[in-house]
């Protein structure tokens, strides 16, 4: 899987090019015979705008006159009064964010895109200090107490399994404080939305969320490559409670898009698997009839791509930059995921 990193990097960091002929002849293809035509012209505008020079996948830029004014320009942005998140990813913040975000301004970025800031300057502080509060308000009625409800004592005994075993080769995440904190995002979020309850794999779907925001106070390579010791001392002063409550409202809004993933039979993840199929048989055919032949099917690589969405894939500092376009997709994030998992098949 390790290996799938470059060819990612081929199509969103710009360092080697894709054959335009391959490029042309897919996106003629889609064209004529997909009703997804939206999603692959974005996917296909994406690899054609990934240039040398433009934003790595890891969200830093490159040392340029240009990038630097791009970021400032993205910063003055954020301080306006009213922040426009733009309807599409064509205006407003979504468009300035769909390239990716420098990490310094990355963790008020996806706040605002996944509508946990306010785009009003003079809101901010106070919805800000209300939806925490609220986060906490959630915690009290809800966690650590006596579940009467069978399937939630169930959903509490996974929770409980999974935590431990969340990111296990990250110090960060192998801290008791940063675990517990885990487990109240998801036991709240279990309770309050009974519909698909806990699912396993939406303990990875909480990492993104607490590396981003703790980013603001830790050093990025500290979070991602520290070793215990020296994640323990950054770790002592974190502002853990803002840090949770601000994982769970965003955690909330992106599976919103996807809860589907989550219910009964998972008949979002049946449904992506089914429109990969059909787009790798029209991309490679030949692949797509050796894999039938030998009686590979999709759920047999696929289904952890569209599960975690990436998060056991890749490195932090690449995963967070697939996220930046996927957050900055909103309702349309569903459809471009499509296109964007089957890479390592091509």
């Amino acid at each position: 899987m390790i290996q799938d990193v470059q060819l990612h990097e081929e199509y969103f960091g710009g360092k080697k090019q894709k054959d335009a002929r391959v490029l042309n002849s897919w996106e003629e293809d889609y064209e004529e015979d997909t009703p997804h035509v939206s999603a692959w012209g974005k996917v296909t505008a994406f690899i054609k705008r990934s240039k040398p020079g433009r934003r790595k996948m890891n969200g830093s830029a490159p040392n340029t006159g240009q990038n630097h004014s791009e970021d400032k320009k993205l910063e003055e942005y954020l301080n306006r009064e009213n922040v426009e998140l733009g309807s599409n990813t064509n205006s407003g913040l979504r468009a300035m964010c769909w390239n990716g975000i420098p990490p310094s301004l990355r963790p008020r970025c996806w706040r605002l895109l996944l509508g946990h800031l306010s785009t009003d300057v003079e809101r901010r502080e106070v919805d800000l200090a209300r939806k925490r509060q609220e986060y906490l308000d959630y915690v009290s009625q809800y966690h650590g107490k006596e579940m009467d409800i069978e399937w939630m004592r169930n959903a509490v005994k996974v929770i409980k399994k999974d935590v431990p075993r969340t990111a296990p080769d990250i110090a960060f995440f192998q801290l008791p404080l940063v675990q517990e904190c885990i487990e109240r995002i998801l036991v709240v979020w279990a309770q309050r939305h009974p519909a698909s309850g806990y699912v396993q794999g939406m303990n990875d779907l909480v990492i993104p969320f607490m590396y981003v925001f703790s980013s603001e106070y830790i050093a990025e390579s500290t979070l991602s490559k520290g070793k215990l010791k020296n994640v323990e001392a950054a770790a002592k002063d974190l502002p853990l409670d803002m840090i949770e409550a601000d994982t769970y409202w965003c955690f909330s809004s992106l599976l919103s898009h996807i809860q589907d993933h989550y219910t009964d039979h998972q008949p979002g993840i049946q449904t992506k698997m089914t429109k990969i199929d059909q787009l790798l048989k029209q991309v490679d055919p030949l692949l797509y009839r050796h894999l039938s032949t030998n009686e590979v099917m999709s759920i047999q690589f696929v289904f952890r791509y569209i599960n975690c969405l990436f998060v056991r894939e890749f490195s932090l500092p690449l995963l967070v930059r697939f996220w930046d376009t996927f957050i900055c997709e909103g309702d349309g994030f569903p459809d471009l995921f499509v296109y964007v998992a089957p890479p390592p098949f091509f």
